[in-house]
């Protein structure tokens, strides 16, 4: 899904700073979504047969994969987090607009909310599985083409791609 440019003009700039002051105060809920360490921050690679030391944990090799690595080996920043991110932005703008607006506005209590959120995180997980399914720049190098097998940057064993997962948790006051 591609991410759409929204541009709101803010006619009333009290009311949005209202709208932000409320959305401080809304129910306590919160949709983590991407490698959260309580779930799979300990999930560790299959150690290769040339690894030296402990095989990477899941957690790590994205986050290398998001900002890159001056190496060695040197690896491009690949920032399907935060592309999938905007993604994210605009399908809750597109297709459930009203609902983000009552959120926002603190029109409903932590039990809607979390209903909402319920229903929501598994499209919202998908976006971002998507993402990495579908990212392709920038490219591998040739040698590791051939290594992995395939040209696909973010997927060589899909480990990474099978434990994103996502996480409602109770926002921290």
């Amino acid at each position: 899904m591609p991410a759409t440019n929204i541009k709101v003009k803010h006619k009333n700039k009290n009311r949005l700073n209202s709208i932000l002051a409320k959305a401080k105060q809304s129910p306590d809920v919160v949709l983590a979504v991407g490698f959260p360490g309580n779930l799979v921050g300990g999930i560790q690679y299959p150690k290769g047969k040339k690894d030296k030391g402990a095989a990477p944990r899941v957690i790590d090799v994205a986050a290398q994969n998001e900002f890159g690595s001056d190496g060695p080996p040197k690896i491009p920043a690949r920032p399907f987090m935060k592309q999938s991110s905007k993604d994210v932005k605009a399908f809750l703008h597109n297709k459930y607009k009203k609902k983000n607006f009552m959120l926002a506005g603190g029109n409903v209590n932590k039990k809607q909310a979390r209903k909402f959120i319920v229903v929501i995180a598994p499209e919202i997980e998908a976006i971002y599985d998507l993402k990495i399914v579908n990212l392709t720049e920038p490219i591998n190098a040739p040698l590791t083409i051939k290594l992995k097998g395939s040209s696909n940057p973010l997927i060589d064993t899909g480990l990474m791609r099978q434990t994103l997962t996502y996480d409602i948790r109770t926002k921290k006051q």
